[in-house]
């Protein structure tokens, strides 16, 4: 938490806080959209606008910009409320390995059993039992397919922008 917030908090503010941030990245459920997107684009000239993407995993279904005197009012008129964005980093972590399985099935179809693909997207399983799995993948990505690794490491990028005060947002 940072001081600001905390100091709002001790005063009691309850307005959700917009942050500023230069790429930020929201994954949520049960809308025909899954992923959030925002990347802030600075010009020359200009103090910046914001490119705000709402996309399934491979196709962007609506691109909007917004400049930067607009964008706070924008995230809390468009976004707060809707629910469903994720907060749980298990969770984050699952979506970013689906993602990083649809975009190199061909690769583990032709390179690992089904059943050991399978362990790491079974809901019944327990997180524990499912991020074992993934691990054990990884691990031997890492010593056997370097270029297939180094794609999931391109991947895990964007959950590491992951934004929790837009899922908050969100989820208010």
């Amino acid at each position: 938490m940072y001081i600001l917030e905390e100091y709002l908090k001790r005063i009691g503010y309850e307005e959700p806080l917009v942050r500023y941030a230069e790429k930020t990245v929201v994954f949520i459920d049960n809308l025909p959209y899954k992923i959030l997107e925002i990347n802030r684009v600075v010009s020359r000239n200009s103090i910046g606008k914001f490119i705000i993407s709402k996309r399934n995993f491979f196709v962007n279904l609506e691109q909007v910009e917004v400049d930067w005197e607009f964008y706070e009012d924008y995230i809390i008129k468009n976004f707060q409320g809707l629910k469903n964005a994720i907060t749980d980093a298990n969770d984050i972590f699952f979506i970013t390995w689906e993602f990083f399985l649809s975009s190199n099935q061909n690769y583990f179809l032709s390179n690992f059993g089904h059943n050991s693909i399978y362990k790491t997207i079974d809901k019944s399983l327990p997180k524990h039992e499912r991020i074992k799995s993934i691990e054990f993948i990884i691990n031997i990505l890492k010593l056997e397919c370097n270029y297939i690794y180094n794609s999931w490491l391109e991947t895990k990028k964007s959950s590491d922008n992951y934004s929790y005060w837009l899922a908050e947002i969100i989820n208010s």
